[in-house]
């Protein structure tokens, strides 16, 4: 499996984790910790890149899904 392969999977993941289960948003910020790591590690040319399409997405999912109005992420 390849890095796009493993960050697509993972990413899926965790936005079904937002979605369906009870998870905190310091547990989201763990797990975009170590897909962080995992990039960084591998491709750390494309850091820009993962910043910009997994981390907004999982933004975007929390405020959309599970953010209580007005309050902030961390």
């Amino acid at each position: 499996m390849n890095l796009a392969e493993f960050l697509a999977r993972e990413a899926d993941g965790l936005c079904c984790s937002i979605l369906h289960d009870s998870i905190e948003w310091v547990d989201v910020e763990i797990r975009i910790a170590r897909l962080r790591e995992v990039c960084l590690e591998q491709a750390p040319d494309k850091m820009d890149l993962f910043e910009g399409l997994y981390v907004r997405r999982f933004h975007r999912f929390w405020e959309q899904w599970r953010k209580p109005d007005g309050q902030p992420y961390d």
